[in-house]
């Protein structure tokens, strides 16, 4: 499994089921969502913040509305959250 680098800076190995979770919880269906995971290519030492651009450019092309929705959602750092 390759590891990604996160936006603080530490690595950690990719997780598919994070991926698709991630994407269905901005309300693709599990078809759309695995269509998504075949087109991602995640390589060794990718920053998490290309792949979540991806995400977002393979959603706006499929499910415009759930790209809005992924996009929107910004998970907190430490005592922060990133805007």
């Amino acid at each position: 499994m390759p590891k990604i680098v996160k936006n603080v800076g530490h690595e950690e190995d990719f997780k598919p089921g994070k991926l698709k979770l991630s994407v269905t919880k901005a309300g693709v269906s599990d078809e759309v969502a695995q269509k998504i995971m075949r087109s991602i290519k995640v390589e060794e030492g990718m920053k998490s913040s290309k792949l979540r651009n991806e995400i977002i450019s393979h959603l706006n092309a499929l499910e415009p509305q759930a790209a809005k929705k992924y996009q929107a959602f910004r998970k907190p750092v430490g005592n922060r959250t990133r805007n």
